[in-house]
């Protein structure tokens, strides 16, 4: 910039000064960083005691009037800095407040749009569910980006239960025969086919084996809704039960269902709750298109979440695991559906009308059933011990090394992984490049600082726990 440039940029801030110190402007806090500007303009020389003015480079500009005017400017916004109450931040003693502010502003200007992007892009060009090549391969994508960070960083491994769906089948065979997909459409498209290169639809610990049998529509499947169908006279024992996902964990719904003798759990997506009656589907909008179908883990969490085998106990290489015969899973069959599928089978539904609040947003009134839909569902699923891969990051703590603050996110998706979990990754990825900035300007972390990349969260909550049982001692 030209002299008369940077003469009204030093109009703009005086002013400014002045004008945040009278009305007493929440972003009085950010003028230090003003002044750095200045200062790299050579206008301005700031030691840890004084703040003076570079006359020879400002009589270098061309009008000396405006030289005059910016004088003044800046000696009004100098007067109103050194008359300014100190920086106030909770947690932090006054005469520490203005550095720990600079460190704030400077760490919020670390992260751009343009890298999170990128990230993101990278983080979502292939489905990555815990346990594949995949996986691993965004695994080693964080560990490279820890360490660029200038962070000390690694791959912690794990070896965890993690079934995988060898055959899916769902489908009506009275009145009519139709298959439900058993996956998602390529690029969004109903007409495009099933995308190859995602898993097929499946609710992640059920076990395997095949059923046929008439259906009853359940609402949520929470307790107090089976409670409404002995009310009304209907049995859902050994039938096939239909539910909406909403108002509680999956896996309840599955354990409530086992409780109530079903012969198999339909999940479905209904458009009241994740559609069309909550807004634009996608492509259009944000909510659930009528094919899409939610995957998801059914594994009980209410008694202890992570790996079944080894329960209290890190999952590493040599630790002692239960025989299959002794863990408690699901035994009930478990899919999901999406609501294109679960219109048919809800439509031939008869028997009492739905109770008001039961009804959902699909076009025609709902019934309890029995009626004269009846579907087959047959599952076969590959139950293996598979590696899993959290990447952890660690910065010492300065004064309390022993204290720790853990920030972390997971990495796995049962497809792309986009929203769910990509948004959180770019953000752990930012707050690493944000630290590791600060480190090379000489902050340092009163406490320790952990961030943490979590695998195979989707199904239940695996790298965070197996992490946390390896480290309970010093958790505790």
């Amino acid at each position: 910039m030209d002299g008369s440039e940077r003469t009204g940029s030093l109009l703009a801030v005086g002013a400014f000064l002045v004008d945040s110190q009278r009305y007493n402007d929440p972003v009085w806090k950010f003028r230090p960083g003003f002044l750095v500007y200045f200062a790299q303009q050579g206008f301005l020389s700031i030691t840890r005691r004084r703040i003076t003015c570079r006359r020879r480079r400002l009589t270098s500009l061309r009008k000396p009037l405006v030289e005059a005017a910016a004088g003044l400017a800046l000696a009004a916004g100098l007067i109103s800095l050194a008359s300014a109450q100190p920086v106030s931040i909770r947690g932090f003693a006054p005469q520490r407040a203005l550095r720990e502010s600079e460190y704030e502003e400077f760490f919020r200007s670390v992260p751009t749009p343009a890298q999170a992007r990128e990230d993101l892009r990278i983080l979502t060009r292939e489905p990555h569910v815990a346990g594949t090549p995949t996986d691993y391969r965004t695994a080693q994508y964080m560990l490279q980006q820890f360490r660029a960070a200038g962070l000390d960083a690694k791959i912690v491994t794990y070896r965890v239960l993690l079934p995988m769906p060898e055959e899916v089948k769902v489908g009506l065979v009275a009145p009519f025969t139709r298959a439900a997909s058993t996956n998602d459409p390529a690029d969004g498209n109903a007409n495009a086919g099933d995308d190859p290169k995602v898993i097929a639809a499946f609710n992640a610990f059920t076990p395997s084996g095949e059923f046929t049998g008439p259906v009853v529509y359940a609402n949520y499947g929470l307790p107090e809704d089976y409670a409404q169908l002995e009310r009304m006279g209907v049995d859902a024992a050994h039938k096939v039960v239909i539910v909406r996902y909403g108002k509680c964990f999956r896996g309840v719904k599955a354990y409530v269902a086992e409780l109530h003798h079903a012969g198999a759990l339909l999940i479905y997506s209904d458009p009241e709750d994740d559609g069309y009656r909550q807004g634009e589907v996608w492509p259009s909008g944000p909510w659930r298109p009528p094919t899409a179908v939610q995957r998801g883990s059914i594994l009980p969490l209410y008694g202890y979440a992570g790996d079944p085998l080894t329960p209290g106990v890190a999952a590493t290489s040599g630790a002692q695991r239960l025989p299959m015969s002794e863990v408690t899973l699901p035994r009930i069959l478990t899919t999901p559906l999406s609501y294109a599928d679960a219109e048919p089978i809800l439509r031939n539904l008869s028997g009492p009308a739905a109770p008001r609040d039961w009804q959902g947003g699909l076009p025609f009134r709902y019934h309890l059933g029995p009626g004269t839909s009846k579907v087959h569902i047959k599952l076969q699923m590959d139950y293996e011990e598979r590696p899993i891969w959290d990447v952890v990051a660690k910065i010492p703590g300065a004064v309390d090394p022993a204290e720790w603050v853990i920030a972390g996110n997971h990495r796995d998706a049962w497809t792309y992984g986009a929203a769910d979990p990509g948004s959180g990754t770019v953000a752990l990825l930012s707050v690493a490049r944000g630290l590791g900035e600060l480190l090379k300007r000489g902050w340092r972390p009163r406490r320790t600082v952990i961030l943490a990349s979590w695998d195979a969260e989707e199904f239940g909550l695996m790298g965070s726990t197996e992490w946390a049982e390896a480290h309970a001692a010093t958790l505790t």
